[in-house]
């Protein structure tokens, strides 16, 4: 069983070779165990935009800044 750092690994993985319906679906089996992790959320967050899923997008943006306020979002962070 992979540990939630591997599935991270592995959805932005998949996230950066625009496998989008692989990494969606690991970003959210993580976050069924970690519903706030900002990375993962930051992720989900890109993927949505990607998709034209703007709304989507800007909802997780929006809870990534309510639940981490101090957090600053590294847009680099990983592409």
């Amino acid at each position: 069983m992979a540990t939630f750092t591997e599935v991270l690994q592995l959805a932005v993985q998949q996230h950066r070779a625009n496998n989008l319906l692989q990494a969606e679906q690991l970003y959210r089996q993580f976050l069924e165990h970690q519903p706030t992790h900002p990375d993962v959320l930051h992720g989900l967050c890109r993927l949505s935009q990607q998709k034209g899923e703007y709304q989507q997008a800007e909802k997780l943006l929006n809870l990534i800044l309510s639940v981490h306020p101090k957090k600053e979002i590294e847009y680099d962070n990983f592409y």
